[in-house]
């Protein structure tokens, strides 16, 4: 099957298939007549929902949110583990191309910045009992530090609270 004029979605659901099984893709390049085929094993991919990198020159510790998923609380911490270990004092949190996810992780992310108490994101409701609002939860990072926090047109929901909420 050519892939020229193959959806992306299309193009998935040729090669999922079960764990363990193979699939052969070949390619051709533009210029060359030359074809590769690929043989690529079928598993399970999990994907991180947070990545930390070090800017040993600046000093900077980074920390990039992929979603906010329900395993990101944990792996914040972990990330914070490391960035500790660093002794830098400045850190990004890098949320552009973030699409959102659970609100409790935002919130308990969120947590780390904040005082307990402090008002994360407010629901408002048509019907008044149905309000709700989020506050930290007090595991509050010790010491000072700068914190930059990037936001772009694809960061959204959860990604949206967090950056309001270390804003205001």
């Amino acid at each position: 099957t050519f892939t020229t004029d193959l959806s992306l979605d299309k193009a998935v659901d040729l090669i999922r298939g079960p764990k363990g099984t193979a699939v052969k893709i070949t390619v051709a390049r533009d210029g060359s007549d030359a074809v590769i085929e690929i043989e690529i094993m079928r598993d399970i991919i999990i994907v991180p929902d947070i990545e930390t990198e070090y800017l040993k020159d600046e000093r900077v510790f980074v920390i990039i949110f992929s979603s906010f998923g329900d395993s990101s609380a944990k792996e914040f911490a972990d990330a914070l583990k490391v960035f500790a270990g660093t002794k830098s004092k400045k850190l990004i949190i890098d949320l552009r191309n973030n699409p959102g996810g659970y609100l409790s992780s935002a919130v308990d992310i969120s947590s780390w910045f904040l005082k307990e108490g402090q008002v994360i994101v407010s629901e408002e409701s048509p019907n008044e009992t149905e309000n709700r609002t989020f506050t930290a939860r007090g595991h509050q990072m010790t010491g000072t530090y700068k914190v930059a926090i990037l936001v772009n047109e694809g960061s959204a929901s959860a990604s949206e609270i967090m950056a309001g909420a270390l804003q205001e």
